[in-house]
């Protein structure tokens, strides 16, 4: 009974795609191109529901949601079957920094003194073996497999050595978003958990201070001047204090409201969320730092605090994750990656070789526990959004040289990452036994378990 009720709503569920396909379809035929004042929200429902159905899909096959969120928004998106354009994509970029914000707090939330403070040693060791293992492997691969690109190849020695050094960077990037996501989807607990919360947050940081070092270096290789400038470095320095000042207040907030109101936590989330992300976005602040931080003192100054913000997040965190990551997938440019898949496929597998051998060597040195030794380096494949923006950079810092080509290089190498990472954290999660039950589990038992006892 419960197998049939399961396909039954299975069906139903594409035959509401379909049918909600083929109505867009139609009214994007019909109303002109400078008229379609409805196009993000149709954009939005297509994707919600896309996801849905992908997510499901994904589940019977054993792979996480987060697959099938991207996978819907690669075949809906401007790059698939174009039903969401690249227009309506941009128009729903307030709703994907929304959801962005609540998934930062939900992580943010799991970060108590506790976890920290565990995870100090192998985090420590893991950055040490990260950059020491990564960085100049991922370097050496693009030195040897960068010329096959025309403007590394007939550009100067200092050009590919540009290129080496910011490719290492954009290499030693991760996805907090993409390992936040799974964590939502299946609540794990357990070192190896602890150990990937903690290091993808800490490399957000780390990154983004070696990225602005680094920019400045290859300029002055590049240019043959020789020069850096450190007022770039000055500058990230402020918007990371600012972000981390930020996030304590949103914090304290949040704690205060949740102590003295208590009434409709996910709605006060949504609206304080969406106001701060507009406040990080004008002042260049980082909006993942600053609501990972807000999440860290609501988690820690009041233990019913964290508890209610672990609780408001996760009622509200299923439609954020399909918007981001739906979004991610619409993103994704397929022409370009069959173009380039050759050389974007030999530096992912570079990358994760390295993330493998640097995680294995960090586990040793800090004596972490059997489990995050042997399935610690699967947590770090995934890429996202931060290093596409690291590429958005480097193509307007070399707009004349290997700036363009370099970001194309990275959407495509991303975007393997990006399917491939969230299978393997889980795989990881079911062999480490730390995942609990799927959210939407007891949803489903609770609508199949009357008519289970009706039969």
């Amino acid at each position: 009974m419960v197998r049939t009720d399961s396909w039954t709503r299975l069906l139903a569920k594409i035959a509401a795609l379909a049918a909600l396909l083929g109505m867009s379809a139609g009214a994007f035929s019909l109303v002109p191109v400078d008229n379609r004042l409805a196009a993000p929200l149709t954009g939005l429902g297509l994707l919600l529901l896309g996801g849905e159905l992908f997510a499901e899909l994904m589940e019977r096959a054993g792979l996480p949601h987060l697959t099938g969120y991207l996978l819907a928004g690669i075949v809906l998106g401007p790059h698939g079957l174009d039903l969401v354009p690249a227009t309506t994509v941009g128009g729903l970029t307030p709703i994907n920094a929304l959801a962005l914000a609540l998934i930062a707090l939900s992580a943010g939330g799991e970060l108590t003194m506790g976890v920290l403070r565990s995870s100090a040693k192998s985090l420590g060791a893991a950055t040490v073996t990260q950059l020491a293992i990564v960085l100049p492997l991922a370097g050496a691969a693009f030195w040897w497999l960068g010329p096959n690109m025309p403007q590394f190849a007939q550009g100067s020695r200092g050009t590919l050595v540009a290129g080496a050094l910011l490719w290492a960077v954009l290499s030693v990037s991760r996805s907090p978003a993409a390992t936040f996501g799974l964590i939502a989807q299946f609540r794990p607990k357990g070192p190896l958990t602890q150990y990937a919360i903690a290091i993808v947050v800490a490399f957000d940081i780390i990154v983004l201070f070696l990225f602005a070092l680094t920019i400045q270096v290859a300029d002055g290789i590049a240019s043959g001047r020789g020069q850096m400038g450190l007022g770039a470095l000055r500058q990230v320095g402020d918007n990371l204090l600012g972000s981390v000042a930020s996030g304590t207040m949103l914090g304290l907030i949040i704690t205060g409201y949740f102590k003295f109101v208590g009434r409709q936590p996910i709605l006060f989330l949504g609206v304080v969320a969406y106001a701060m992300a507009e406040f990080a976005a004008f002042f260049g602040y980082d909006m993942l730092l600053l609501f990972v931080v807000a999440g860290l003192i609501v988690a820690n100054v009041s233990r019913s605090g964290g508890e209610l913000l672990l609780e408001a997040t996760s009622q509200g965190g299923r439609v954020a994750y399909v918007v981001f990551f739906a979004l991610a997938g619409a993103h994704l440019d397929l022409g370009l990656l069959a173009t380039i898949w050759p050389l974007a496929l030999g530096l992912a597998a570079v990358r994760v070789l390295a993330t493998w051998l640097a995680a294995r060597a960090g586990s040793w040195m800090a004596s972490d526990e059997p489990v995050v030794r042997k399935y610690g380096w699967m947590p770090l494949v995934s890429q996202a959004g931060v290093t596409l923006g690291m590429g958005v950079v480097v193509a307007n810092a070399f707009p004349n040289s290997f700036g363009p080509a370099l970001q194309s290089l990275t959407v495509a190498v991303v975007g393997i990452n990006e399917l491939v990472g969230p299978i393997l954290f889980k795989i990881a999660l079911d062999r480490a036994g730390e995942k609990s039950r799927d959210l939407d589990e007891p949803l489903r038992e609770a609508i199949e378990q009357p008519e289970s006892e009706a039969a």
